[in-house]
């Protein structure tokens, strides 16, 4: 019996890389005139680095736990972003699901 369970957990699909959750910290640097992406800038290490992310009318937009007009997501604002694959739509960049507004501590996001 313990060979079969074995068997069957050996045989179990890794987990989908749309259950990964990406923390991006950093700046906005770029807002689209549809509020549809942004751009959130970074260092690290003295390189400086960028990602692109899709914002939905689904993306939770919070300062301190509270909810915030989109209107408050601007270039040069300081943000934390948790973003992931969306399996269920082909876009070339990750979807932010939830923006916070300010630098967060990351490690308090998750308890």
């Amino acid at each position: 019996m313990a060979l079969l369970l074995c068997a069957v957990i050996a045989a179990a699909p890794p987990a989908a890389a749309a259950d990964d959750v990406e923390i991006l910290v950093g700046t906005v640097t770029k807002i689209d005139d549809e509020f549809t992406r942004m751009t959130i800038t970074w260092t690290i290490d003295g390189e400086t680095r960028s990602e692109e992310v899709a914002i939905s009318q689904a993306t939770s937009i919070t300062r301190d736990g509270v909810g915030v007009p989109r209107s408050e997501v601007a270039v040069g604002v300081a943000v934390t972003v948790l973003a992931m694959e969306n399996p269920y739509l082909i876009l070339d960049v990750l979807e932010a699901t939830d923006i916070l507004l300010g630098r967060q501590d990351v490690h308090l996001l998750f308890q």
